[in-house]
């Protein structure tokens, strides 16, 4: 009985650790083309960003109401590079927060922004900004009519899920452990796109660098990297458990 427990926790460990290096490998597969479609999508012509916003909710969406030349062949959640103008709802700007860059803290700063002729508002990406944990931010508003041009993303993604700030009406600008879209197109009280704008760089509104000028600490050659090294613990512990059998046979 010993043995056939002993057998079925070293199948069910090789088992786990061949699932998470085909994760790694998935991982390291959609940043590949994730970057790709980045990079195809910086080339395109602008569409309007009121016609993009106008297809749904979503990036594939707003992909999908988009038959501008050049988009063929991207995926259905590739980057969408737009142009608009519109004011910026200042009051209503949200801060990430554990943004370290270059081995400084800080915080990305959004602030919703409402398109003309548009029925939606999205969240625009303004940059990081070193921050303190005991620092309380100074975010110059943008006032008046202003032309924007930038790459409709998905927003940062999230981690755990163990609890976030609220943003409220009238209050400093909450600290975001992550970016929850339901939930602030509740409690902001707009249509809000599940995308953000990342601006193009030099923008006037912009307040420090955008997320694309942070280079991503996990390359898919680092998730390859890790993808081997689990599959490397499931062969040992399959070789493992296949000599301690043997060895328990004799």
């Amino acid at each position: 009985m010993k043995r056939v427990f002993w057998s079925l926790v070293a199948v069910a460990l090789a088992a786990a650790f061949c699932a998470l290096g085909t994760w790694q490998l998935g991982r390291a597969q959609w940043k590949v083309a994730h970057r790709d479609a980045l990079a195809r999508a910086t080339t395109l012509a602008p569409v309007g960003l009121a016609a993009a916003l106008a297809g749904g909710e979503t990036l594939a969406s707003a992909n999908a109401s988009i038959t501008a030349p050049g988009r063929d062949g991207l995926p259905a959640d590739a980057p969408v590079r737009v142009a608009g103008s519109g004011r910026f709802a200042n009051a209503s700007t949200v801060l990430l927060d554990n943004q370290v860059r270059e081995g400084r803290a800080g915080v990305r700063v959004f602030t919703l922004f409402r398109p003309s002729g548009a029925k939606r508002s999205l969240l625009v990406d303004r940059g990081w900004i070193p921050l303190a944990r005991d620092e309380e931010p100074a975010i110059m508003p943008v006032k008046g009519r202003v032309e924007v041009t930038g790459l409709l993303l998905p927003p940062p993604a999230i981690g755990l899920r163990l609890g976030n700030a609220r943003f409220v009406h009238g209050a400093e600008p909450p600290r975001l452990a992550y970016i929850d879209m339901p939930a602030l197109r509740e409690q902001i009280g707009v249509a809000l796109f599940d995308g953000v704008l990342e601006p193009d760089a030099g923008a006037a509104y912009m307040l420090g660098p955008a997320r694309g000028a942070t280079p991503d600490p996990m390359t898919p050659e680092r998730h390859r990297g890790y993808a081997v090294q689990w599959f490397g613990l499931a062969l040992a512990v399959v070789v493992m458990a296949g000599w301690l059998l043997w060895k328990s046979r004799r």
